[in-house]
């Protein structure tokens, strides 16, 4: 070969896309056949939780891709290793193409919110890989035509290496609270977190940290600086501290320094905290400060939340109980297979439904509220009866860009006191990984409030959210927060029979339309879309086979159990109208104080300020089917019902 073909053949090489091609080691040979079935117009590498094991060389090859093909199942979603990689590249911009590699399985938590703005999904199976891999490939290269792909290193697979990834049993005693690592660049911020945490700490510089020490550690601190990212030993720390499962919560503590590397890999999607001076750390931000939230999330990091592993475990341990019950009252086991039930489309939601109206004569007057957090201690799991950790659930997710902030705090407050339950992330609730914490708030909210700016409709992030809330079908309330606001075409789209409110500034919310104020519309219409969002029955599909296996089982034994009785499984909620059975008490909403006024005042619900004697109630309760009786409390001339 000629110099000249030498180098357009190098030249043609440079511009192909490189691409990352991501699976769980458990599903190589289906990624090996993926990545075989792809043509040589396209550089592609396989990576894994175990290969490449060095955090600079996997680092190179998110950063050196043109983009990231994720083979996406269960594992992929439930390692760190994995996720890793996925949440870089949504730090880097990479454009995200996702395969799903897993039957029944559609992704959740961070895998879902990011692969909801991913360019397109496949489902790939062995018989279909080929045809999906051509998939693949032409939507990629229509993508990048040569012209648009700049030169890049991208290591070689035949220098990777692997790593053995094994469950580290790290029940012996754990001696530190915080394991802090710092270099001599950062030394002035170490008496400023030492001061604040205040608990069992061990400081070490990462050259003198042993691994039996981080065995340890509870929590790990690294204080991020240039002279931590140089030195081995760091990097050494940092990953022998991942590979045992132990939580970091990082600092910068060098002005200016921008993690990146690998370090920007080992923390990607967590949640950084910067400390710099003691001026910086104390400087008030609403009721906080930048050293308060550090300290929230050190002492949060402290009880880390339950795995989905870990979720799941409890749940088949509570399940094989729950079978053995109802083993002892049947004669034949298993128990016959029941017909599955037909899960219908939801309709439409009808939004005369959101309709409500005071008195005339005795309007509602608007008081606007402050709030503030009485203690910066995060809240412990909760356990049912069978020690299965109970999630947290919210009425609504406030989703907003951070340039309205202040009225957004303003609407938070103001529908707290309203007993309306928000997820908001300044309020303690963005911790850890901060994509996990955002899906994991959709996921747990019954509603999402979007609040529309032109800074919204841009941001990556926020249109992540939106995208996420959509693919999980969740209801959406729209605040329009600009005046002159053009809404894009595809958030009118997906958004078209959406209740819409404008709130411009906080006293909007006080604007009386039909006797009440605006803002207790927006909480009638959160209230209403939640309970009708609560009737709908959507199968999940995250989880083992063994763990679906079983809660499909527990539905025939409890069927079978009530046949051979001859009884009814189901009763009917005086409260709320919905059936339940013993399984199922959860789910209901009660008022927890009384009704006052109507004569002197507008009346209304002390606990939420609802008007109606048979609203939704505020505060979760189990159903019930006891008679209630609406009750007058002589001593005070308020009613309620009893029971509540």
């Amino acid at each position: 070969m000629s110099t000249t073909e030498t180098s357009a053949a190098s030249a043609t090489e440079s511009h192909r896309p490189r691409i990352v091609l991501l699976c769980h080691q458990k599903d190589e040979i289906l990624g090996q056949q993926l990545l075989e079935s792809f043509s040589s117009n396209v550089d592609i590498r396989l990576v894994s939780d175990i290969s490449p094991c060095d955090l600079q060389q996997r680092a190179q090859l998110v950063e050196n891709a043109t983009c990231v093909i994720v083979l996406a199942t269960i594992r992929v979603q439930r390692s760190k290793f994995c996720m890793e990689i996925v949440n870089y590249a949504r730090v880097l911009k990479k454009p995200l193409w996702v395969a799903i590699g897993q039957q029944n399985f559609e992704p959740s938590s961070a895998l879902g919110a990011i692969c909801s703005v991913g360019r397109a999904t496949v489902y790939v199976t062995p018989d279909t890989v080929a045809e999906q891999a051509q998939t693949l490939e032409a939507s990629i290269l229509n993508a990048f035509p040569p012209e648009s792909i700049r030169a890049g290193d991208f290591p070689d697979s035949q220098s990777f290496g692997r790593v053995a990834r094994e469950e580290h049993n790290r029940n012996e005693i754990l001696e530190i609270d915080f394991l802090i690592s710092h270099e001599s660049d950062s030394e002035a911020v170490l008496p400023i977190i030492l001061e604040a945490l205040k608990g069992r700490c061990h400081v070490e510089k990462p050259t003198d940290v042993k691994h039996s020490k981080i065995a340890v550690a509870r929590v790990v601190i690294p204080i991020l600086s240039p002279q931590y990212y140089d030195n081995p030993k760091s990097r050494d720390l940092i990953e022998y501290t991942r590979s045992i499962g132990v939580p970091l919560v990082p600092v910068v503590g060098y002005t200016g320094f921008n993690p990146s590397g690998w370090i920007a890999l080992s923390i990607a999607g967590l949640l950084y905290h910067t400390i710099l001076s003691v001026e910086q750390s104390t400087a008030k931000f609403y009721d906080s400060c930048p050293i308060n939230d550090f300290v929230y999330a050190a002492n949060a990091a402290l009880t880390p939340p339950f795995t989905d592993e870990q979720r799941e475990h409890a749940e088949i341990q509570a399940l094989k109980v729950k079978l053995e019950e109802l083993k002892q009252q049947l004669s034949v086991w298993p128990p016959p297979r029941r017909a599955g039930a037909v899960v219908p489309e939801p309709e439409p939601f009808d939004l005369s439904k959101l309709e409500i109206k005071g008195t005339d004569n005795l309007p509602m007057n608007y008081i606007h509220y402050e709030i503030t957090r009485l203690s910066f201690v995060p809240p412990k799991p909760l356990f049912d009866a069978y020690g299965v950790p109970i999630p947290s659930n919210f009425d609504v997710m406030f989703s907003y860009n951070w340039g309205i902030q202040s009225l957004v705090r303003a609407i938070y407050s103001n529908l707290s006191m309203r007993n309306v339950n928000g997820w908001f992330d300044i309020w303690g609730d963005m911790i850890g990984n901060v994509n996990e914490a955002m899906a994991f708030a959709i996921e747990s909210s019954s509603v999402l409030m979007v609040f529309l700016t032109e800074a919204y409709q841009a941001s990556p992030n926020c249109n992540m959210e939106l995208h996420y809330s959509l693919k999980r079908r969740k209801p959406i309330i729209l605040i329009k927060a600009e005046k002159d606001l053009v809404i894009r075409p595809w958030i009118a789209e997906a958004c078209a029979g959406c209740p819409m409110f404008e709130l411009f500034e906080p006293s909007d919310a006080g604007i009386l339309e039909n006797g009440l104020p605006r803002l207790d519309h927006i909480a009638h219409a959160i209230r209403t879309m939640q309970t009708n969002y609560a009737k709908r029955v959507e199968k999940s599909m995250n989880m083992s086979e063994e763990l679906f296996d079983l809660r499909e089982l527990l539905e025939d034994a409890i069927t079978a159990v009530h046949e051979s009785k001859n009884t009814a499984r189901f009763k009917k909620c005086t409260r709320c109208g919905e059936q339940f059975d013993e399984y199922s008490l959860s789910g209901c909403k009660k008022h927890s104080a009384y009704m006052m006024g109507g004569t002197i005042i507008a009346a209304r619900w002390v606990c939420c300020s609802q008007t109606d004697i048979n609203s939704v109630g505020c505060v979760s309760a189990d159903h019930i089917d006891t008679p209630r009786e609406w009750t007058l409390d002589p001593n005070y001339g308020t009613h309620t019902w009893v029971p509540a």
